[in-house]
């Protein structure tokens, strides 16, 4: 598990828990493990 915080305006956006999440989350399991979770604090 890998576990982000969002600093800035990303960290009140509705679209930083989704989208970006989502985005993040799946280029690091198409570059370094497909098994990896990225979960927001």
């Amino acid at each position: 598990d890998l576990y982000i915080r969002y600093l800035g305006s990303c960290s009140g956006c509705s679209s930083g828990s989704t989208g970006t999440l989502y985005a993040i989350e799946s280029v690091l399991q198409q570059k370094i493990d497909e098994n990896i979770r990225v979960l927001p604090i």
